[in-house]
């Protein structure tokens, strides 16, 4: 049946099967109605005037119907109906003008049902519903024009089904939403312009869906939800353009969903969630542009899932978090350009997770967070640029963690902090440019955990503490070039410990604190270069500690100071040099103490000083101190100064001083409880053996319990000015021996 008219109002009701209907209207404020009852049923409209209304209606039962309607022209209206049990129906819409709307519903138990809406025109509405256990259905909008909203619906139990809507033009709507138990559905919008909008739901209980959003254009907002028990789906979003927003939202459940969004141009937001006991899922974000703002949310107990960031452009921000049980999570955060931060969370009991973020550009901030029972976990900050800050937090109580640092630039700041019953851990940091800051904390009962820094450039500072309880960790230190500064601090009951500082070139200073209670530490600090400092205190109860400092070059300074029930510990200060000075003081409850000081070939100018006093080991007079000093060893080097002061109330104690070539100094003060022995060579011309206050004063031995003193002084000048020797003696059976050769003044 054919209907023709002209502002005409056209009404066609057929029952029964392979009925078919055609309307064609050429006119202005027509109005045409078709209602089909049957199967194999054919409805056509055809408008090509203004103001047109069509409505098509197939209904119960209805199968393999076919309903079309074209409408040329402004304000039109289509509706097309197949409801009812409908199975492989078709309904195609096209619309060319202004103001159209158009609405297609297939439903009630629809299978393999086919919808499409065409709109070439501005401020066009198409609506497409297949719904109430909706299979293999196919539903597609495609909008060219301005102001258009497409909305495609598969809900109530569909599976397999297919929705995709295109818009062309500035200010378009699209949401497509596949709902309440959607099995393996695909979505995708695609929008071209200015002012998108394009949403996909697809949730309750949704398994292996599909959802891609692509939006090119300004200020684009894209939002993808797979929800509630979502399990296998994959949702993609791709932005080009400024002002861009990309939320793809996994929650509850989700297990091996992929969410993926990329977005180029500036000031794009991107934020993908997947939580509540999630597993197996991968996020991505990629930015390309400025002021770009990443944000990834895998969380409550989520296992082996993936989330990785790049962005590249200035004044981005990329966040990734996996917390609460996290377990075997990955999280990578890439960054190219200035001012970027970077910020990544697994904590609450997170296991076995691993945590990159690497940064290139300026004035860049990255932040690990692993923390609250952390176990196994790897965190790695690389930066490239001027003003980096990167910091790593493992604590309470964190086991066999990793964390490492790099930085390439200036003013770079680095912090790893390990603390709070941490064992085992791993702490690295190296930096490479001038005035940065390097800190490691392994405290709070942390034990077996190792420290390294690594600086290469100008007034670096480094500082690793480890303390409260810390035992058997290892510090290393190592910095290249000038005016640096190491310090290392092991203290608060910290035993077994091991400090390593290593300095080139000049004027940097190295400082080890290992006290308080600390036994059976190491410290070593190894400087080449002119005008360093080395600093070593072990005290507070420090027993058994051992502390050597090595320096090569000129007028440098080393000072090892071990007191306050200092048993058993030895001091060792080795330099090659002119104008250096070696300082080791062992005081307080000292007992089997040694101190050695080696200013070896060619020194001149050197000045050596060594402290052993105290009391006996809690009152008793066990232990025998010692004291060797070695100044020029090689008959080229003069003017160097050895003092030795051993007293007041230690053990037996022995002294040794040798000192070549002319003009040396030493000073002998020996005070102790028991027997004390000084041996002193000294070899070339004007060399004098002198007390505390030097020329004029004597030499000291005092046993305060009235034992014989030993003193032998053997002064070789060989033929040139003659030495002096002024030596006193107070106990009872003292021997002394002076052999003096050359000639006197």
């Amino acid at each position: 049946m054919a209907a023709q008219a002209q502002v005409n109002t056209s009404v066609l009701s057929q029952t029964g099967n392979a009925q078919s209907a055609i309307v064609v209207q050429g006119g202005s404020g027509q109005n045409s109605t078709i209602t089909q009852i049957g199967e194999s049923q054919t409805a056509t409209v055809s408008h090509s005037v203004q103001s047109n209304t069509a409505t098509i209606t197939q209904a119960n039962s209805a199968t393999g119907n076919i309903a079309s309607v074209v409408q040329s022209g402004t304000a039109n209206t289509a509706t097309l109906t197949q409801v009812n049990g409908s199975i492989s129906n078709t309904a195609t819409l096209g619309q060319t003008g202004n103001s159209n709307f158009g609405t297609i519903a297939q439903g009630f138990s629809s299978y393999t049902n086919t919808a499409g809406i065409t709109q070439a025109g501005n401020s066009n509405t198409a609506t497409v519903t297949q719904q109430n256990g909706a299979i293999s259905n196919t539903a597609t909008v495609g909008q060219t024009g301005n102001l258009n909203v497409g909305t495609i619906s598969q809900q109530f139990g569909p599976m397999t089904n297919i929705a995709g809507i295109t818009q062309a033009g500035n200010s378009n709507t699209a949401t497509v939403t596949q709902e309440s138990g959607a099995t393996s559905n695909t979505a995708t919008i695609g929008q071209n312009g200015n002012l998108n909008v394009g949403k996909v739901f697809q949730q309750l209980g949704s398994v292996t869906n599909t959802a891609g959003i692509a939006q090119a254009g300004n200020s684009n907002t894209a939002t993808v939800t797979q929800q509630n028990g979502a399990t296998s789906n994959t949702a993609t979003v791709g932005q080009t353009g400024n002002l861009n927003v990309g939320t793809i939202f996994q929650p509850q459940g989700a297990n091996t969903n992929t969410a993926a969004i990329t977005q180029a141009g500036n000031s794009n937001t991107a934020t993908v969630t997947q939580g509540s006991t999630a597993s197996d899922n991968r996020a991505i974000i990629g930015q390309n542009g400025d002021l770009n703002v990443g944000t990834i949310s895998q969380q409550f107990s989520s296992f082996t899932s993936t989330a990785g960031i790049t962005q590249a452009g200035n004044s981005n921000t990329a966040t990734v978090t996996q917390e609460s049980g996290a377990t075997s999570n990955t999280a990578t955060v890439g960054q190219s350009g200035n001012l970027n931060v970077g910020k990544v969370s697994q904590q609450f009991s997170s296991f076995t997770n691993t945590a990159g973020i690497t940064q290139a550009g300026n004035s860049n901030t990255a932040t690990v967070t692993q923390q609250s029972g952390a176990t196994s976990n790897t965190a790695t900050v690389g930066q490239t640029g001027n003003l980096n800050t990167g910091t790593i937090l493992q604590q309470n109580s964190p086991v066999n963690n990793l964390a490492g640092i790099t930085q390439a630039g200036n003013s770079n700041t680095a912090t790893v902090t390990q603390q709070n019953g941490a064992i085992s851990n791993t702490a690295t940091v190296g930096q490479t440019g001038d005035l940065n800051l390097a800190t490691v904390a392994q405290q709070s009962t942390s034990s077996t955990n190792t420290a390294g820094i690594s600086q290469n450039g100008q007034s670096n500072t480094a500082t690793a503490t480890q303390r409260q309880g810390a035992s058997n960790n290892t510090t290393s230190i190592t910095q290249r070039n000038n005016q640096n500064r190491a310090t290392t601090l092991q203290q608060n009951s910290s035993d077994f410990n091991k400090a390593v500082i290593t300095q080139r070139d000049l004027r940097n200073t190295a400082t080890i604190n290992q006290t308080d209670g600390s036994q059976s530490n190491s410290a070593t600090v190894g400087q080449s270069g002119q005008d360093n400092t080395a600093i070593v205190n072990q005290a507070n109860n420090s027993t058994s500690n051992v502390a050597g400092i090595t320096q090569s070059g000129n007028g440098n300074t080393g000072d090892i100071t071990q007191q306050f029930t200092t048993e058993t510990s030895q001091a060792f200060i080795t330099q090659a040099g002119t104008s250096g000075t070696a300082t080791i003081n062992q005081s307080n409850f000292l007992t089997g103490a040694k101190a050695y000081i080696n200013q070896g070939a060619n020194g001149t100018g050197n000045v050596a000083v060594i402290t052993q006093e105290g009391s006996g080991s809690f009152g008793t007079l066990s232990g025998i101190n010692s004291a060797t000093i070695n100044q020029n060893l090689s008959s080229t080097g003069s003017s160097n100064s050895a003092t030795v002061v051993q007293g007041f109330g230690t053990g037996a104690n022995t002294a040794l001083v040798s000192q070549e070539d002319g003009q040396n100094v030493t000073k002998l003060d020996q005070r102790g409880i028991g027997t004390n022995q000084a041996v002193i060579s000294q070899q070339g011309v004007g060399n004098g053996v002198y007390g505390l206050g030097g020329v004029g004063t004597f030499a000291t031995q005092v046993s305060t319990a009235g034992d014989p003193n030993v003193l032998t002084v053997s002064q070789q000048a060989g033929g040139g000015v003659a030495n002096t020797a002024l030596v006193g003696q107070n106990g009872a059976g003292n021997v002394t021996t002076i052999i003096q050769t050359g000639i006197m003044p």
